[in-house]
């Protein structure tokens, strides 16, 4: 190390990089996820506003952006199992209201009975199938009568 040319040759100190071009931080990076953090917040924001004002499709779809975006988002991970098992009970009462209007009375009854073991205080499903079922009774008492033998 001690050259006769230069005495103090031997205390320059010497940089090995693993860097191909030589860069040892990379700032576009740390920016990048402090601009990540924030649209995360923002996006957690909506979701949750979407949760309250009854949009589980779309709070399910901000969610999952979320995860995207910080796949380790403990809430966001929570909050998107409970915004699918709203939007499946969205979609099993759109599916029996439909059956309702179409007058398909029994597999508007079983998407119903099917929501109450879900969720059994779910919006007016209690009352609905109460109301089929008692309808059914109706239509179905005339028949009865005149099957039954007469003396």
């Amino acid at each position: 190390m001690f050259t006769r040319v230069n005495a103090v040759e031997w205390a320059i100190p010497v940089l090995y990089l693993r860097s191909p071009d030589g860069r040892i931080f990379d700032v576009e990076r740390a920016e990048g996820k402090e601009a990540n953090r924030e649209q995360v917040e923002q996006l957690h924001k909506e979701a949750l506003q979407f949760i309250r004002e009854g949009k589980p499709g779309r709070a399910r779809e901000t969610l999952e952006t979320i995860l995207s975006l910080d796949p380790d988002h403990q809430e966001a991970l929570a909050l998107l199992e409970r915004a699918r098992e709203e939007a499946r009970l969205e979609d099993l009462y759109a599916t029996a209201t439909a059956r309702l209007e179409t007058g398909d009375l029994g597999p508007a009854l079983n998407r119903l009975r099917e929501l109450l073991s879900m969720k059994g205080d779910y919006r007016d499903v209690q009352e609905l199938v109460s109301a089929i079922e008692q309808q059914t009774e109706t239509d179905e008492q005339p028949e009865r009568d005149a099957a039954a033998p007469t003396l």
